[in-house]
């Protein structure tokens, strides 16, 4: 992606219109667009999400620029994702390949749930990431299930034990349920597809740091290595001050419930999980950027 002093870069950002896949895509593009003024981020969703998506980039003043595509769906369709997954696999590179054909892109980075993507970015001789938004642990077990990579006993017995590598012991129910027989065919099949569609990866990005899954990091190695680029969380989140931060806000489609907020301050100090994790992340974030900082 290295480009000549002066010469403009446009990198092309594909994703479902799902908040939280929208969101990692977002702060991840404004840290690219912040290291260099001639470097331009395009981030293309589905059509149904405009008017939504426009209104919440334009009061967060967002630099990215916005694009959008069919999903080949009626209007008042109620878009249930296996229906809304069947249709993109239809039309949805046909419909990205004409925003393609609309500016040189240097190159594309996909959500994980449009497999689709690395295929057209190969047809039309452009580099392709994905960028994995969950942690390396979860991706490095869909890896190894969907490329049979390792051994895994049957699903059905939720007691049978799993071992793999750079994890803890683990059973059948310690999984991520999507892999299930019982949660649905259609899942399943989408991981399988994204799990095929990484020969035409050139880059694995994942939304952690290497401080955080260092031996998880390294076990992938030999396999589809990653590059952990994240968190891609606002970082006041993670003990920084928001006037120091890149970007204090998220780009948010439905207005936010605060009652989850207003229960957990009314609980002691660290006496919930999700506050202890909170603590555990900013000190292994900290660690994150001091080592970075070092020269």
């Amino acid at each position: 992606m290295g480009s000549c002093e002066g010469q403009e870069t446009h990198v092309l950002m594909v994703t479902l219109a799902f908040q939280g896949h929208i969101n990692p895509m977002v702060k991840l593009a404004k840290r690219l667009s912040s290291l260099s003024k001639n470097l331009h981020i395009t981030l293309a969703t589905m059509e149904p999400a405009r008017d939504r998506l426009s209104s919440a980039a334009a009061a967060d003043k967002s630099s990215v620029d916005l694009v959008f595509f069919s999903d080949g769906l009626p209007k008042d369709d109620p878009r249930a994702l296996a229906t809304l997954l069947k249709s993109l696999n239809e039309v949805g590179a046909k419909n990205l390949s004409k925003i393609i054909g609309e500016k040189r892109y240097s190159c594309i980075i996909s959500g994980p749930f449009t497999p689709w993507v690395p295929a057209v970015a190969a047809a039309h001789d452009i580099p392709c990431a994905i960028l994995w938004i969950q942690a390396c642990g979860a991706y490095s077990v869909y890896y190894r299930y969907y490329m049979k990579t390792d051994s895994f006993p049957d699903l059905e017995d939720l007691n049978q034990t799993v071992e793999l590598p750079a994890l803890p012991s683990l059973q059948v129910r310690d999984l991520p349920t999507c892999i299930f027989p019982s949660d649905g065919a259609h899942f399943s099949q989408l991981m399988a597809e994204f799990a095929d569609c990484l020969r035409y990866v050139k880059w694995v990005l994942v939304n952690s740091f290497y401080e955080l899954e260092p031996e998880i990091i390294e076990s992938m190695s030999d396999l589809k290595p990653l590059i952990p680029i994240g968190p891609l969380v606002s970082p006041f989140l993670l003990g920084a001050d928001e006037d120091e931060t890149l970007d204090g806000k998220n780009l948010d489609l439905w207005k936010s419930d605060d009652c989850c907020m207003e229960w957990l301050d009314k609980q002691g100090r660290s006496s919930v999980l999700g506050r202890r994790l909170c603590t555990y992340l900013s000190e292994a974030y900290s660690n994150h950027r001091r080592i970075r900082s070092r020269p």
